[in-house]
């Protein structure tokens, strides 16, 4: 299996965290962090859609993975269907991820091919700029009345992370997942040091993705994504031309 093909299932949680971040374009916290959650929001999607363009996926195949596929062949990671239904959660769930995309994208950078590279290079650039708002809302809630709550989402949040770099079930390695895991949780303690946060305990090994996830947070997700296109299939917006 090549580089591009391997990363297929971040691209899955972009896509997904991206939809779960738009409801708090209009349910915010205060304007300018609406207009910020949107822009990162915006910005998972495009990150998303590139990751699957480098993978080979026309945009016929893009259409058809994103609005068709089934939720059984999807291999999101746990974490991004951890049901985070609050800002605090939220924000727990974007630090983490967040974290795990940058080590995926410098893992690129020094092995993908030059074209990959170049794509993981922009990718980057976005994402660090993401890596610096949830670090600054993580150093707000810390720090702040009501901190323990924070610290409890924390807590839960990490210990999803087990599969944030697992293959899904069969998958022939063309990553190094425990290497990657490691790198991740060092970038993880590091930073929350570098704010005065407490660390939660974090994974001690990298667990396989299992297809659709657990529970109904993903079909839920997809309902929702899909529901314009399934009650109105005859519209057709060709939004990737």
């Amino acid at each position: 299996m090549s580089i591009s093909a391997a990363v297929l299932p971040w691209s899955d949680d972009l896509f997904l965290h991206g939809q779960q971040l738009v409801r708090w374009i209009t349910d915010y916290v205060d304007l300018e962090e609406s207009l910020a959650v949107g822009s990162i929001a915006q910005e998972e999607l495009a990150h998303a859609n590139a990751l699957m363009e480098q993978a080979g996926c026309s945009i016929e195949e893009r259409d058809r993975r994103i609005y068709v596929r089934e939720p059984s062949d999807w291999c999101p990671s746990a974490l991004v269907l951890w049901p985070a239904h609050d800002w605090p959660a939220t924000v727990a769930r974007g630090f983490l991820l967040t974290r795990g995309l940058l080590v995926v994208v410098d893992w690129l950078g020094q092995r993908a091919g030059e074209r990959l590279r170049r794509i993981a290079s922009v990718i980057e650039a976005e994402q660090h700029l993401h890596a610096v708002h949830w670090c600054r809302w993580v150093d707000i809630l810390a720090h702040t009345d009501g901190a323990w709550p924070f610290a409890h989402y924390l807590a839960a949040a990490a210990e999803t992370c087990g599969d944030l770099f697992g293959l899904p079930v069969g998958q022939l390695a063309a990553l190094d997942p425990e290497a990657m895991h490691r790198t991740w949780a060092d970038s993880v303690k590091a930073e929350l040091a570098g704010l005065g946060v407490a660390v939660p305990v974090l994974p001690d090994r990298v667990t396989e993705r299992q297809p659709g996830g657990s529970g109904s947070e993903l079909e839920e997700l997809l309902r929702t994504v899909r529901a314009l296109r399934a009650e109105h299939p005859e519209y057709v917006y060709r939004i990737y031309q």
